[in-house]
């Protein structure tokens, strides 16, 4: 059994987070070894992160480049401001159900004053200890909850999965399904295959590998997969971020993520995000 773990001294009240973090990290030992192992650890979650966050992002119903720049962003304060040496961020398909409806009445100025004023909020129930509130929730409620979102996200998945073309988006959940329904006779064997097969590597490599996420895995290999077969058959057309998705930067339209950041803007305000 390894020795208890030294104690170290309390770090100054107003200290900054992560020079507490480091401090008391390097003083119970660190070595080079470590380092490895982080900075691997943190190269895999980036790279099945990012395309998450974009995947969220449209799941939503905004373009992806938006959930690209949540996901670095909100990665970076919280690894300066958290002060613990084991956390882990990330995006959550959770808060689809939330968001879908607030963009699609409000717009992305909406959504971005939604999501500020939660971290307001937030913010004042841990400083105010209500955060413990959640301990009368009943196990119940919970279950179902998380339940409800599962099956609201599955459904919002079979557009993309069987390649409908689907002409709105509604807000309500039954409104969602019949407009799903309608669009059944625009499916694409070509989507499905591709769906169907990254379904099946994620449920399959992680009984053979497990050293490596199977979300890695999966997305080079259907990325791969695509790009052959465009090659083999160019009469299949397969939905990529670059066809579907397109910003105006400067007059000039650009297929899928913008090469430039967006400038900064007040939600509400007339200025394109864009430069």
């Amino acid at each position: 059994m390894a020795p208890p773990l030294a104690p170290v001294g309390r770090s100054p009240r107003f200290s900054f987070p992560l020079a507490t973090a480091l401090r008391e990290t390097f003083a119970r030992g660190y070595d080079l070894g470590s380092l490895r192992a982080d900075v691997l650890a943190g190269f895999v979650v980036g790279v099945v992160a990012l395309p998450l966050s974009m995947a969220l992002a449209i799941g939503v119903g905004a373009p992806p480049q938006h959930g690209l720049y949540t996901a670095a962003v909100a990665g970076a304060v919280v690894a300066s401001l958290g002060g613990c040496r084991f956390q882990v961020t990330g995006p959550t398909a959770a808060f689809i159900v939330i968001l879908a409806p607030i963009l699609h009445t409000h717009g992305l100025a909406g959504l971005l004053t939604a999501g500020f004023l939660s971290g307001i909020i937030l913010v004042i129930m841990g400083i105010s200890g209500m955060g413990t509130l959640i301990r009368f929730i009943p196990y119940p409620v919970t279950t179902g909850f998380t339940t409800g979102i599962a099956v609201v996200i599955a459904t919002l998945q079979l557009k993309d999965a069987f390649g409908l073309k689907v002409p709105s988006n509604p807000e309500h959940y039954h409104e969602k399904v019949l407009t799903l329904w309608a669009a059944r006779g625009s499916w694409s064997p070509a989507e499905l295959l591709v769906a169907a097969g990254t379904l099946a590597l994620l449920l399959a490599l992680p009984r053979v590998i497990q050293k490596i996420p199977a979300p890695l895995l999966a997305i080079s290999a259907a990325s791969i997969a695509v790009a052959l077969m465009q090659q083999a058959f160019p009469t299949l057309e397969f939905a990529t971020v670059g066809s579907r998705f397109h910003t105006m930067v400067n007059d000039v339209d650009i297929s899928g993520i913008p090469p430039i950041l967006p400038s900064p803007a007040l939600p509400g305000g007339t200025r394109s995000p864009f430069p």
